[in-house]
């Protein structure tokens, strides 16, 4: 079982716990496993976190964050994954726990919930209480997804009262707690129609962006799932992360409130190249994927029998099988250990982020000025320094010291001067996103970078499954 102590700690700042159940009934939450989540006796290896924040794949040598030591008896008898995520919280006290609620499909229990003013505000009081007996930091909101004008109108209600109730809460507390009160957004321009910015940019912390699923079963053709620029070749969608933020921007969304979702995941198709028609998910020998979603977890990519390739133009990884020649990418073959020997005859393409996608996408943040990254989820990725994501990530950045607001050279990261974005990977790739990428570079040279001040850390459990993200705002 996946479990909160196999997070690296040193590179994260925030856990998001996701699920939290959806009571349409009584207008509640809860667990769905509530033995799982506050009852089981889970292990709890302390040792890793001592060295972690040393951690081997840092290219530069970066000082220890402030850690904990657990007792023995701490260390193995957490009580549940919420007693887990508390002594997570002791050995670094700077992580924050948030509570996600909604998730895929979600627009019909989120309809019920807001279907009066009354019940939206019962559910709040009771969401919010929920949030304060289990000691989470804030709630995250993953309305999947508003449909219309009317349940744009619910959520702008959703928000408002979270915003208020936290709001008093925050004057009655007298730890002096601050509550974060976070969204998921899709990358859909024409999903994000039903999102009204004009309210939500003053009321939330923090907008989580899903640069993923822009791809899966539900398309006619193969393709990116996650690219970061436009790809003209994809004869059914000319979306992008790219053009998302910008459109999230021109909504005047707070860069710095902007964070960067990237899948730990690959998604297959049973095709032998990119833009053609499949049927279901390709054929991979020996590894466990989701057959209703085509979903393989990133640690196993690129699997036995398979190549991968790297777009740098669009900055995405795919991987097809070696036994199909008719190979039309425009990616460049990248060797990995999983390249040779024999595999798949049967034609295959997976579509995901690898190591390189993760630099790059950093290198993005940076120019940017965004809020951070994130990842759902944390069990795809891989431990292996060579190719993880979250490592070669927050290397890019800098270094687990940037995510304590610290330079290598000690100063503060109020000076823009200190974030350097090197365009040598991406400068004059991509004609259609050369506008794009020339307003980012200004944007960047204005100052907009300090906003990396102090990244956080996210890590978010869902059906003993994490989501990780890596948040930069303050």
């Amino acid at each position: 079982m996946h479990s909160p102590s196999d997070i690296l700690l040193s590179h994260v700042t925030t856990i998001y716990y996701a699920f939290a159940k959806m009571d349409t009934f009584n207008l509640d939450l809860k667990f769905e496993n509530e033995t799982l989540a506050t009852g089981e006796k889970i292990p709890f290896t302390a040792e890793k976190y001592k060295i972690s924040s040393e951690d081997k794949c840092e290219l530069k040598e970066v000082n220890n964050i402030p850690v904990k030591e657990l007792t023995e008896d701490e260390r193995h008898n957490s009580t549940g994954l919420l007693g887990q995520l508390s002594q997570m919280k002791k050995l670094n006290t700077n992580l924050k726990v948030m509570l996600s609620i909604g998730g895929s499909d979600s627009n019909k229990d989120f309809t019920k919930l807001t279907k009066t003013k009354s019940h939206t505000k019962k559910f709040v009081t009771n969401s919010i209480s929920f949030l304060k007996k289990y000691k989470f930091d804030g709630i995250d909101i993953d309305w999947e997804y508003p449909d219309g004008q009317e349940a744009k109108g619910r959520l702008n209600g959703l928000v408002n009262e979270f915003d208020n109730q936290l709001s008093r809460s925050e004057n009655k507390d007298s730890q002096g707690n601050k509550y974060h009160l976070t969204i998921a957004v899709p990358s859909s321009k024409s999903q994000l129609a039903y999102y009204d910015f004009s309210l939500l940019n003053s009321k939330i912390t923090q907008f989580n962006l899903m640069g993923y699923d822009q791809k899966g079963v539900w398309s006619k053709y193969s393709g990116y799932q996650s690219n970061l620029y436009e790809d003209p070749k994809d004869p059914e969608s000319s979306d992008s992360v790219n053009g998302t933020v910008h459109y999230l921007l021109s909504k005047s969304v707070p860069a710095n409130k902007i964070v960067l979702g990237m899948p730990a995941y690959g998604r297959s198709f049973n095709t032998s190249k990119l833009y053609s028609r499949f049927k279901g998910c390709a054929s991979i020998d020996g590894i466990k994927q989701n057959k209703e979603e085509c979903i393989v977890n990133y640690r196993y990519l690129p699997p036995k029998g398979y190549k991968e390739y790297y777009d740098e133009v669009r900055v995405a990884a795919y991987a097809i099988s070696s036994g199909d020649e008719d190979h039309e990418g425009q990616g460049k073959e990248q060797k990995t250990d999983n390249d040779a020997g024999g595999g798949n005859i049967e034609p295959g393409v997976i579509v995901y982020d690898n190591e390189k996608s993760a630099r790059s996408k950093a290198k993005y943040v940076r120019m940017m000025g965004l809020g951070g990254g994130m990842w759902w989820d944390s069990d795809g990725d891989t431990g292996s320094c060579k190719r993880s994501l979250l490592m070669h990530f927050v290397d890019e950045l800098g270094g687990v010291k940037r995510l304590g607001g610290v330079t290598d050279e000690g100063v503060d990261n109020n000076d823009s001067g200190s974030d350097d974005y090197d365009d040598d990977d991406d400068d004059d790739d991509d004609d259609n996103d050369d506008d794009d990428n020339e307003t980012a570079k200004n944007k960047s040279k204005s100052g907009a970078c300090a906003s990396l001040k102090k990244p956080v850390l996210v890590v978010i459990f869902g059906n003993v499954v994490f989501t990780l993200l890596l948040s930069l705002i303050e």
